[in-house]
């Protein structure tokens, strides 16, 4: 056989072997991450066991079993006492403890589950076969959504998609799309990310598909594929332009919601658009409007949960992540619980940095800030060392900050420090 062929086979028999192994740990903490609650939920009680409860103590307790927990701690501790020293603060400034306990609490057990979770098969460079699974159980995961939808209504936006709703489903095949682009190969990479890519455009959800697009833009530009991203953007143009009607036909065509559709008739025949479209326009614009005056107002924030009893919106949060957090924070305590947020996105260690992106973008237009345990998690993922170092999107868009000397291997126990690589003796291998 030759050795192409044999090492094909090996990892095939590998992955295989992986996946019996190991898929009931990852399915666990792919729902953990889904769920978000660490407190019993009545929806998930079997036989007076709180199935959600149950899981996190589960992934706790093999993280402790199997040594991970500890280096994880020292990995990521820094991170979680910059969150932890923030929500104390703003816990103990806020009037809603109930609201402002149960996101800031679940925020912090759930993404540290979730965390020394992967971060075990970080440890034993077995990240590859990590995200193969979780593209695995997204695909699964989407499967059952559409058996279940077909049932109950397919383009019912009110009818959840299985387990979520359609912001958060989107988000998630978003995120499986990016993983199938970075971690398969070949014909399967396509397809993967071409049912994926359809997934997300199902649920009629703008904010996930417009945060899909500017990550594939950045991407591009950040592995100069600015030639591909060219051709792109005068493909998806040109019909604009040249025949509005029939593409506003084919979105109608293809958007059961019309979600999608109908801005994108506003934007291409300039149109008005409906009333319930103008309303979540300005539900937002609204939210964002009063938030800011309210950040002059109150620099050393208004406690944790606060929001909506100081905007009378109606709506229990901004959705916008940093509009959130500096109102509720502060301007000093603020900025300290972004850097756990922030700084992966600027010194990334390995892709993952993309699907950090990915929900970064998101977290601007919708979600609270227990649904920023995605942007938080894949963030601090992407600062993982692995034994090549991949990507430097600082060094990428500023070419001169460039290092001159090869990508070192980087040990995965090396701990989360704002000193660089390069200048690191303890991220180089001894």
């Amino acid at each position: 056989m030759p050795a192409p062929a044999a090492r094909h086979q090996r990892e095939k028999k590998t992955l295989i072997a992986f996946l019996y192994k190991h898929a009931f740990w990852v399915g666990l903490a792919v729902g953990v991450l889904l769920i978000g609650e660490v407190a019993p939920n009545e929806r998930l009680i079997l036989f007076e066991i709180p199935l959600n409860t149950l899981m996190i103590v589960l992934l706790m307790a093999a993280a402790l079993l199997s040594g991970t927990a500890v280096r994880s701690l020292q990995f990521f501790g820094i991170p979680f006492l910059l969150l932890a020293v923030s929500i104390v603060y703003g816990l103990a400034l806020s009037q809603d403890l109930d609201y402002g306990l149960y996101k800031a609490g679940n925020l912090c057990v759930i993404s540290l589950a979730i965390l020394m979770t992967f971060h075990f098969y970080y440890i034993n460079n077995q990240q590859n076969y990590l995200w193969n699974l979780v593209i695995l159980i997204m695909l699964t995961y989407l499967i059952l959504a559409i058996l279940y939808k077909l049932q109950y209504g397919f383009w019912d936006r009110q009818v959840v998609f299985l387990m979520n709703g359609p912001i958060v489903f989107a988000r998630l095949m978003g995120m499986a799309a990016l993983l199938a682009l970075l971690f398969t190969k070949g014909i399967t990479r396509i397809v993967l990310f071409a049912v994926f890519f359809l997934a997300i455009l199902w649920p009629s959800s703008k904010g996930p598909v417009l945060a899909l697009a500017l990550t594939l833009a950045l991407m591009m530009l950040a592995y100069d594929r600015l030639f591909i991203l060219g051709i792109i953007t005068v493909l998806v143009a040109t019909p604009l332009l040249l025949v509005p009607e029939q593409i506003v036909e084919i979105a109608w065509l293809l958007d059961g919601t019309g979600r999608i559709a109908t801005p994108l008739e506003s934007f291409v025949l300039g149109s008005e658009l409906s009333e319930a479209h103008s309303a979540t326009f300005s539900t937002r614009a609204s939210a964002y409007e009063k938030t800011l005056p309210l950040i002059l107002q109150y620099p050393a924030g208004l406690g944790l949960g606060d929001w909506e009893s100081h905007t009378g919106t109606g709506i229990e949060y901004p959705h916008n992540f940093f509009l959130e957090v500096f109102s509720e924070l502060g301007m000093f305590f603020g900025p300290l619980f972004m850097i756990p947020y922030l700084w992966p996105l600027i010194r990334p260690r390995n892709k993952l940095l993309w699907i950090a992106v990915f929900f970064a973008i998101n977290q601007q237009v919708s979600g609270d800030l227990l649904d920023s345990r995605y942007w938080l998690i894949f963030g601090l993922l992407s600062y993982v060392p692995t034994e090549k170092r991949e990507l430097d999107l600082f060094r990428t868009f500023f070419p001169r900050f460039r290092s001159a000397q090869p990508a070192m291997a980087l040990r995965s126990e090396d701990r989360w420090s704002p000193v660089s690589d390069r200048d690191s003796q303890s991220d180089r291998i001894s």
